[in-house]
Parts: structure tokens; sequence; C-alpha cells
């Protein structure tokens, strides 16, 4: 009866990460072209890729993971700093990693609003229900 709980338990794990990490995809596609959609119309949110990141794995995930929503949150800083790159780089100078080596000279509120989108991204991937079901002592 254990060995019967603890693989079905592992089994259901492996499908709630798979099934936030698909959120998580779908958030962060979504935050990213949102993030241009409205910047052609005049508007600047630059927490929402990362935000979107999050609560696209916090919407999908059934239970708790904190390992699965911290690597939201780094995922979703490296996407905030991606769509950066992207949407403000110009072509003449369109290396990434020579984006991440000039970071600092950015101005203080994109990087504000990026790390914002990160603790966005890990905080929903938490998602709403509780914790991993833990087997029965007998």
């Amino acid at each position: 009866m254990d060995e019967a709980f603890t693989t079905a338990s592992k089994s259901d794990g492996t499908i709630n990460v798979v099934r936030g990490l698909v959120g998580a995809g779908l958030g962060g596609v979504a935050g990213y072209f949102l993030f241009g959609w409205l910047l052609k119309r005049g508007y600047y949110a630059q927490i929402l890729p990362g935000a979107l990141l999050g609560l696209g794995c916090g919407v999908f995930v059934q239970r708790r993971n904190v390992p699965l929503a911290i690597g939201c949150g780094i995922v979703a800083l490296v996407l905030g700093l991606f769509t950066r790159w992207k949407y403000f780089t110009s072509s003449a100078s369109n290396d990434f990693g020579l984006f991440l080596t000039q970071i600092n000279q950015l101005p203080t509120m994109p990087l504000l609003m990026v790390a914002l989108g990160g603790v966005c991204g890990f905080w929903f991937a938490l998602g709403t229900r509780g914790g991993q079901k833990v087997a029965p002592k007998e």
C-alpha cells in the first residue's frame, strides 16, 4: 500500500511540474508579446513578461511547489532582461551577452520593473492550492 501511494505521489508530482512548466511557457510568451503590443501603443509594462510567466505556472499547477516557483522567478528575471534587450537594443549591437555586461548602464526604473517581474514570477508561480501531500504513517 505504501509503495503504491509513493509511486502515485511521484507520478502526480511529475505531472504537477510539467503542468506548471507548460503554464509558465504560455504565460511567458503571452507576456513577451503583450509587452510589445502595449509598447507600440505608448505604454511601458516591463513587469508583464515575468508576472505572466508566474501567473501561467500558478494557474496550471495543482499543488504548491517551491522549487518550481524559484525556477520560475529566475526565468522571469531572464525573460524580463531578454524582453528589454529585444525591444530596446539597436541592430548594431544585437548581442545579448554584450547587453548583460552593460546592464549597469540601464536606467534604474526598468531594472526595478524587471526585478519586480522576477518577484511576481516567483510569487504567482506558487499557486493558490496547498502543499505536497504526505503519505500517512501506519
